[in-house]
């Protein structure tokens, strides 16, 4: 039996035998765990977890005959999340992958819930990982939840890399003051922008 949160049960059905391999009716079975650190058993044979390790349990006839079965526990250990800081800029989203692992590093499938502040940041549900989307300016936290643990997530929320007055057609540019000309409104304008040192060396 192998066990992976603490809220797993299994039971264990024996019967005893005769030499012959037929099964004898009525046998009174008892089990008992060699280490209930790691799980216990119930009299009707019903194993639960309650630490990580490996154990035995033992079905026993009146005689002394006896079966073992053996028992694996490896609970969650912690929650990982990449980013370990999610940044982000309003408006723009950006995944966060979290995820259990458990005793032995190994990843776990139990889901995790994501709790935000939905005044700093909403969830955008599109797609397989979730991603965030920042609304305002600061820093908050995301409280990511699930199998027993939890972990906090801080985040990072800066302005928008292109401001209103910066976009095409707004007449900021350091080369005119129009508003919407090409030569002088448009950023993007060899002549007329900020971002005319980065698009003469680029090739389209």
């Amino acid at each position: 039996m192998s066990f992976t949160n603490l809220e797993q049960t299994a039971r264990i059905k024996a019967t005893a035998q005769d030499i012959s391999g037929k099964n004898i009716p009525d046998v009174p079975i008892s089990f008992r765990s060699e280490n209930t650190s790691v799980a216990e058993v119930g009299a009707d044979g019903t194993v639960k977890p309650r630490g990580d390790g490996r154990t035995v349990v033992a079905s026993m006839a009146p005689n002394g005959v006896r079966g073992e079965t053996t028992v694996r526990v490896c609970l969650p250990k912690e929650i990982v999340c990449d980013p370990p800081v999610l940044e982000l800029r309003v408006g723009t989203a950006n995944p966060l992958a979290c995820h259990l692992v458990d005793c032995k590093d190994e990843k776990l499938t139990i889901a995790v819930t994501m709790t935000a502040d939905e005044n700093m940041l909403y969830k955008d549900e599109q797609g397989t990982t979730p991603s965030f989307v920042g609304k305002v300016v600061g820093e908050t936290t995301i409280v990511v939840a699930g199998g027993g643990h939890e972990k906090s997530i801080k985040v990072k929320i800066d302005e928008q890399l292109f401001s209103p007055g910066m976009g095409p057609g707004s007449g900021g540019g350091r080369g005119g003051g129009g508003g919407g000309g090409k030569k002088g409104g448009d950023p993007y304008q060899k002549d007329g922008g900020r971002y005319n040192h980065i698009l003469d060396n680029m090739k389209f």
